[in-house]
């Protein structure tokens, strides 16, 4: 394919929009297309509003990247997917790049910081005790449970909660997903899930559950309300990213905010399913009961007075108010049978790629190969894009791309 053709088939090269800011090209009656592959390049005349040539060679700049006398467009589409593996970045609607890995001292925060906060000394408090005064790393005490967190300031009135996703043989408290807060403007909430220190933790379900007396869930639900009613943060501007177990639990306090966000990577949909995966059923009826007090045997369907081990009621509301974005690795056994689950129960027909169910539910699909197929997750630019789309920013042929581009480059990470 010449370069005449590459550039009509691109959905960065918009012809009426170059021929509209260009009324001396339109008067001349040339050929857009052969106009900016001869001329317009060179002085700057972008191919349309989802790429500006100046930030690009500004990017390329930054990179130390020779663009000599190729044409701008040219090289990012004939290069694309090298430029993303270097710095994964998007393209908006003004025509600026967005990028997920921002050039030194462009960062929303700097690591040193990030570090700084992590490594603070603790203070302890009651819920009712959190203001404006209190950052980093808190105990928070509420009800009959203490929830480690770690909350980063912030100017922009916009919150991320990362929820941990360990299991009772990490040490506790730990955080997930700290180096996040560079790139996602606003405050950071970090928790990790205290029902891992109850005292029959080398028993519990660690699905943020807590006991039948005291819900984890709902606990942190009042925390994110105390944190937006403080900073007066509205429910639309909160976005949950968490995995697996942590990535379940994001999904059901999602669903308590209405417009808030949530980016789960490989999450539970059945926690039974997950047990019975793990031919560990006697367990967790065993642990059920003593912290539910509900007899689970072999229903999927019970449920305990606070906390439901199965999203499938969520998901399936057609009421659902909150913005839902999974993503699952089908190459992984457990999470395929989750993803098998889910299709059946809800009727759909699912496909690798972006799957849209409704217009606030997606799910991804990757097949990544891995030793541990489970933790072949996307990072932060995937989990940025999502947000993005999310937010209506990124519309889905352009979020298609990208996301196809993150997940090409894992899949050859994860092959080397």
């Amino acid at each position: 394919m010449n370069d005449i053709n590459i550039l009509r088939n691109s959905p960065l090269f918009d012809a009426a929009y170059y021929l509209e800011h260009n009324q001396d090209v339109l008067q001349a009656q040339v050929d857009p297309v052969v106009h900016f592959l001869e001329f317009g390049a060179k002085e700057g005349r972008n191919p349309s509003k989802k790429f500006s040539i100046a930030h690009y060679k500004k990017f390329l700049n930054r990179r130390h990247i020779q663009l000599d006398d190729e044409n701008p467009l040219l090289h990012f589409i004939n290069n694309r997917e090298k430029l993303y593996a270097c710095a994964p970045f998007s393209l908006t609607e003004d025509g600026l790049f967005l990028e997920m890995e921002l050039a030194p001292g462009s960062f929303v925060r700097e690591r040193s910081i990030i570090n700084a906060a992590f490594n603070s000394r603790t203070k302890h408090l009651q819920l009712s005790q959190l203001t404006a005064d209190y950052y980093n790393k808190l105990s928070i005490h509420h009800h009959s449970f203490i929830y480690e967190c770690c909350l980063l300031s912030s100017s922009t009135k916009k919150l991320y909660v990362f929820l941990s996703a360990y299991g009772v043989h990490r040490s506790y408290p730990s955080f997930m997903r700290k180096t996040y807060s560079s790139i996602f403007d606003g405050y950071c909430l970090y928790i990790d899930d205290p029902t891992r220190q109850i005292n029959f933790a080398q028993k519990a379900i660690c699905f943020y559950y807590g006991t039948r007396d005291d819900s984890v869930i709902n606990g942190i639900s009042d925390i994110i309300k105390k944190i937006c009613d403080i900073y007066n943060i509205e429910y639309n501007n909160i976005t949950f990213i968490s995995s697996s177990n942590g990535a379940f639990a994001s999904i059901c306090i999602a669903c308590m905010f209405k417009d808030a966000k949530c980016i789960a990577l490989c999450p539970q949909i059945s926690v039974y399913q997950y047990y019975k995966y793990e031919n560990k059923l006697d367990y967790f009826n065993t642990v059920f009961n003593k912290v539910s007090g509900i007899s689970k045997q072999n229903n999927d369907n019970a449920q305990s007075e606070i906390f439901r081990f199965n999203l499938l009621p969520l998901l399936q509301n057609n009421v659902l108010q909150s913005k839902i974005f999974l993503f699952s690795n089908v190459y992984s056994p457990s999470d395929c049978i989750q993803m098998r689950y889910m299709q059946k129960n809800m009727n759909l027909k699912l496909q690798l790629g972006l799957n849209v169910i409704t217009n606030n539910l997606f799910i991804f699909l990757a097949a990544i190969d891995n030793t541990n197929p489970h933790l072949a997750q996307p990072m932060e630019s995937f989990c940025k894009i999502a947000d993005l789309f999310l937010d209506g920013r990124i519309d889905t042929e352009d979020a298609i791309s990208l996301f196809n581009a993150n997940i090409a480059e894992l899949s050859r990470y994860y092959h080397v």
